[in-house]
């Protein structure tokens, strides 16, 4: 009979284990998950962030293109950013600079 009593104590021991454990597991997992999601939302919030700005600079360069300065504006952009010349043009550099 204390031997029956002693086995079922014993599986019974060790099936509460097994459920901690797995229950450990499972809150564990979902604090990783919960984390991960917190990343992946603050990633997200700064991809709009720049799709916002992309999306301001590209109507601004809109507007400027489709106003009446807009070959000044290319070719201001062009030596300026890129440092384009005119064909047959010379450019002097100033060493001192």
């Amino acid at each position: 009979m204390k031997k029956k009593n002693r086995e079922k104590r014993s599986v019974s021991v060790v099936l509460l284990l097994g459920v901690i454990a797995f229950a450990g597991i499972i809150t564990i997992s979902q604090i990783k998950l919960h984390n991960e999601i917190k990343h992946l939302t603050d990633v997200s919030k700064d991809y709009s962030k720049q799709i916002a700005e992309y999306n301001e600079e590209n109507s601004n360069l809109h507007y400027i293109l489709e106003g009446e300065n807009a070959s000044e504006y290319i070719e201001q952009y062009a030596r300026e950013e890129l440092d384009y010349i005119k064909p047959n043009e010379r450019v002097y550099a100033d060493s001192d600079s």
